[in-house]
């Protein structure tokens, strides 16, 4: 991921997420993949699972408000 290769990157942070499926910065590094790749809906969802786990994460809700925004969903 950090090196540009986003679509490489997804089946990486799948992996971790089948072992653990509550560990918030795999779905917020996931969703910032999906991002990157044009996959707003996706993200989303993404960012709705950290957010379950922790409904306070800053990350998560400010990448929620630039998905939504490049869906030109800013209501």
């Amino acid at each position: 991921m950090n090196l540009g290769r986003y679509a490489e990157a997804l089946p990486y942070f799948d992996k971790v997420l089948t072992i653990d499926p509550d560990f918030k910065d795999a779905w917020n590094d996931k969703g910032l993949c999906l991002i990157n790749l044009g996959r707003y809906e996706e993200a989303i969802v993404c960012y709705d699972k950290a957010l379950k786990i922790d409904p306070d994460d800053k990350k998560a809700w400010f990448y929620i408000g630039v998905c939504l925004d490049k869906l030109g969903r800013q209501e």
